[in-house]
């Protein structure tokens, strides 16, 4: 994976295949969009609760759609594709899903790579909807 200390990292393409994924590196709060593109970065504000709003509309053609808005004010606008219909073997891929929390894997592989032995992560208020209507049901 791409140097989480670089504040240009290369390769962010490894970082994520997935369609959004939010991280904290180096610092800063970033977002990555479908490819490990970063698509809004900002320095951590510590101590403070934050609204995050997502709109994920999947595709595989020009059709998808990824919105993010962070205490009200949009942040990230991709449209086009951000899904994949095949995987590297040629088989249908799952349906996109939902996943949260903190992913340490030096962790998992028995491998420090800081001092650190501990994070948290409050999630409070979390809402789900899906439809024409579901941006509304979860940030009105």
């Amino acid at each position: 994976p791409a140097d989480w200390n670089d504040p240009n990292p290369k390769g962010e393409s490894q970082i994520s295949t997935g369609p959004v994924m939010m991280a904290v590196n180096a610092g800063e709060m970033r977002v990555y969009t479908y490819g490990g593109k970063i698509g809004w970065r900002s320095p951590i504000e510590k101590g403070k609760w934050l609204r995050m709003t997502l709109h994920y509309i999947p595709s595989y053609r020009n059709d998808g759609l990824i919105e993010m808005w962070k205490d009200g004010k949009k942040i990230l606008s991709v449209s086009g594709p951000n899904a994949k219909e095949l995987d590297h073997n040629g088989k249908p891929m799952r349906p996109p899903y939902w996943k949260m929390g903190v992913y340490k894997w030096n962790w998992k592989e028995g491998r420090p790579a800081t001092d650190t032995t501990c994070r948290q992560l409050f999630i409070d208020d979390l809402k789900i909807a899906k439809g024409s209507d579901g941006l509304e049901l979860v940030d009105p």
